[in-house]
C-alpha cells in the first residue's frame, strides 16, 4: 500500500461519485489499498463507510479503490482508528512485500495496525496460502 498525497479538496462534491476524476489526477489510477492499476470499475471509497457514520461526501473520507478491495473491505471498520491509511500514515514503513506479491506487516510500533488492515483488505489472499482467494478473485 503505497503512501498517497491528496492535498486539499478542489471543490465541493453533491455526489461522491464526482470526485472520481479528481482523485485520480491527484494519486493516480490505482487502488489506494492493492496498488493494482485500475482502467474500468474503478470505485470512490469511503475510507470509513457511510453505514458507520462516515461523511459521504467529505474528500477527507474518499480514496479510490478497485472493486475487489472495496468488495473485501465493505463496512466492517467503524473508523480510521486501529488501521493503516495511505493518505493519512505512512504506510511505506508498515509494509513488507514479496517478489511474488505477498504482503506482510513489519516489526514496527504499528505492526498491529499493519495486520489489522491486511485483514480489513484482504490482501493476504494469495494462491497457495491459507487465505487462497475465491472463484470470483
Amino acid at each position: 500500500m503505497r503512501a498517497v498525497l491528496k492535498g486539499e479538496s478542489p471543490q465541493t462534491y453533491k455526489r461522491y461519485q464526482d470526485a472520481r476524476n479528481d482523485l485520480g489526477s491527484r494519486i493516480d489510477w490505482h487502488c489506494s489499498y492493492c496498488e493494482m492499476a485500475i482502467t474500468n470499475m474503478i470505485e470512490v471509497e469511503h475510507v470509513v463507510p457511510t453505514a458507520n457514520g462516515g461523511d459521504p461526501l467529505a474528500w477527507e473520507n474518499l480514496l479510490l479503490s478497485c472493486k475487489y478491495c472495496n468488495t473485501v473491505k465493505g463496512a466492517r471498520n467503524l473508523s480510521r482508528e486501529g488501521y493503516i491509511w495511505p493518505d493519512r500514515d505512512n504506510s511505506d514503513a508498515a509494509f513488507d512485500y514479496s517478489e511474488t506479491g505477498g504482503i506482510t506487516a513489519k516489526d514496527t510500533p504499528v505492526r498491529a495496525e499493519a495486520i489489522a488492515t491486511i485483514g480489513l483488505m484482504g490482501l493476504d489472499r494469495n494462491p497457495g496460502t491459507s487465505h487462497e482467494p475465491s472463484k470470483a478473485d
